[in-house]
């Protein structure tokens, strides 16, 4: 049977930008339900090593707009599929269209460009109804059904707005002349009536009209991660600036603010409404000289204090928000989350204070899963490229494998498969029962993206961690290593379930009321400076270490090993 994860592979670069603007090299089922695609079992890719071989992707993307490095003979795959569809992905018009074309007859099956009869229309925007439950799509359209709007439409509000307003038009603009001659009519037009032109061809600074913005409404709010996050500028967002599309893009409640890597958006930095610091590795610049009273000042941790190597000594008082992926944090930034399955997919958890659906496995069955079940032929397998890890989880493994097999993949052991590739969460899926998701620490709610990347296959993870797992996941849902005595007892319960294939399915009673997405922190960061009663109580941390660090982990498991 055909597999149902359809993967495209980005095979040109996007104007130099590989992932063309993505927020990874390799995004997938998450990504698509985030921007709530019709259809998500995708992977979307420009690692061309992602699949073993070219022929495997079902379909290519070429970016048409600019010449190629190579001839286009030299460069194309030599491998081709009768059924691989081969797209050509134009954003620019003709008159700016610098690959030629010229020996691409019958080369590409399929159009994605912003004309309206290309395969895939690829505009700048959508409209779609604003009051529908579905958000339906409606221009723009080769037919599009427009609304008849009131002839007698009335909003005192934007009445109000109107008679506030005292200039006549402004333009922004950065490429000064152009095919069509449009800053010849904006001259005509401004012989007749005034028109502010902002940006490099015009008169005006872009930073006027952010001044006015700040002084007479103040509502966008702007955030500035001020350092790099592992080296990256832009923290893994699609671009160095992104805006109120980007957050509507990810259904964020509230929309209407700015994230940028670039200080110098703003004419100062205590413009900025909120700095964050990633306060898990030491910075390379020094703090701001300048900061307002009403500044906000994030800490945000996504490794264990175990591999905090910002050590926080100084920083008593700094900080006003933290956001970790402890559930006691300000924004809780956690690797994925559960939501509800449906409706207005609510989240659950992480939280501190969870209600999930009640005893929803006891009497679960599924006769797909038992058939499925009954096809896996392999106990455990793990996923880990860090060895000699603080919570000795190489050690439990070996332990365990006195008893099962554990096959371990990756570079702590003897086999290999792309993690996050389709082939294997095929084979976790289709030949193993369990997946060892074991952290390297054992630190408070610290659980990363191995045990959400198992639950969503169907296997059963096995996590070993710090953790109260039932404010993360759902009752039933994953084995916890820390609720057994003895490696002989979690290995005799192992045993039960392989030999139990009805008790076995149980564990995947969960998936027909929840989903795990990605977890998306500056949604909830702007929300909270939106949110004037939060806005108000000022806060400081005056000692970020010790709430960081004392007590935050274990010594030892609870299991012996």
């Amino acid at each position: 049977m055909e597999p149902r994860t359809k993967t495209i592979l980005l095979y040109t670069n996007f104007f130099d930008v590989k992932n063309w603007k993505l927020s990874a090299e390799t995004v997938g089922p998450d990504y698509f339900r985030s921007l709530n695609c019709p259809v998500t079992d995708c992977v979307l890719t420009n690692n061309r090593h992602h699949l073993d071989s070219m022929a495997d992707y079902d379909a290519l993307v070429f970016h048409i707009a600019e010449p190629w490095a190579y001839s286009l003979f030299e460069k194309v795959p030599t491998l081709r599929t009768p059924s691989q569809i081969y797209v050509a992905a134009n954003m620019e018009s003709p008159a700016h269209t610098k690959h030629l074309l010229e020996g691409d007859a019958n080369f590409f099956n399929w159009t994605m460009t912003y004309r309206l009869d290309s395969d895939v229309v690829w505009n700048y925007n959508n409209v779609v109804e604003l009051d529908a439950d579905d958000r339906a799509f409606v221009g723009p359209s080769q037919r599009p059904q427009w609304r008849r709007g009131a002839d007698d439409y009335r909003n005192e509000t934007l009445e109000e707005l109107a008679r506030r307003k005292d200039k006549m038009a402004a333009q922004f603009v950065s490429h000064c002349e152009t095919f069509s001659g449009r800053d010849e009519l904006v001259k005509a037009i401004q012989r007749l009536m005034p028109v502010d032109v902002y940006g490099k061809c015009g008169t005006m600074d872009y930073y006027q009209i952010v001044d006015a913005n700040l002084e007479n409404n103040p509502t966008t709010k702007y955030i500035l991660t001020y350092t790099n996050f592992f080296g990256s500028n832009n923290w893994d967002l699609n671009a160095e600036t992104v805006g109120p599309e980007y957050f509507r893009s990810l259904n964020c409640p509230v929309t209407d603010c700015i994230v940028t890597s670039r200080q110098d958006l703003l004419p100062s930095i205590a413009h900025f409404n909120a700095l964050v610091f990633h306060a898990a590795e030491r910075w390379s610049q020094p703090i701001p000289t300048l900061r307002s009273p009403s500044q906000f000042y994030v800490a945000a941790i996504l490794e264990s204090p175990a591999h905090t190597k910002h050590a926080l000594e100084r920083e008593a008082g700094f900080f006003n928000w933290t956001m970790t992926y402890r559930t006691d944090s300000d924004v809780v930034w956690s690797y994925a989350r559960v939501v509800e399955d449906g409706g207005d997919q609510r989240v659950v958890a992480p939280a501190e204070r969870v209600h999930w659906v009640q005893n929803g496995f006891r009497n679960y069955s599924s006769h797909v899963l038992l058939d499925l079940v009954a096809k896996k032929t392999k106990m455990a397998a793990q996923f880990v490229s860090h060895c000699g890890s603080i919570s000795r989880r190489d050690r439990l493994v070996k332990q365990v494998q006195k008893f099962i097999q554990v096959d371990v993949f990756g570079s702590c052991g003897t086999m290999e498969c792309p993690r996050g590739s389709p082939r294997c969460s095929r084979m976790l899926t289709e030949e193993y029962r369990f997946y060892f998701a074991f952290e390297n620490s054992l630190c408070r709610d610290y659980v990363t993206e191995k045990m959400y990347n198992a639950m969503d296959n169907y296997i059963i993870p096995v996590v070993f961690g710090g953790v109260d797992y039932s404010k993360f996941v759902p009752p039933h849902s994953v084995i916890d290593v820390q609720q057994f005595g003895t490696v002989e007892e979690l290995v005799d319960y192992l045993k039960f379930l392989a030999d139990n294939p009805e008790e076995y399915v149980k564990y995947f009673w969960w998936k027909e009321h929840y989903r795990i997405t990605g977890s998306q922190p500056f949604c909830e960061l702007c929300r909270k400076l939106h949110d004037i009663g939060t806005r108000e109580k000022s806060q400081h941390y005056r000692d970020i270490k010790a709430w960081w660090f004392d007590g935050a982990c274990q010594a030892r498991a609870k299991i012996e090993f």
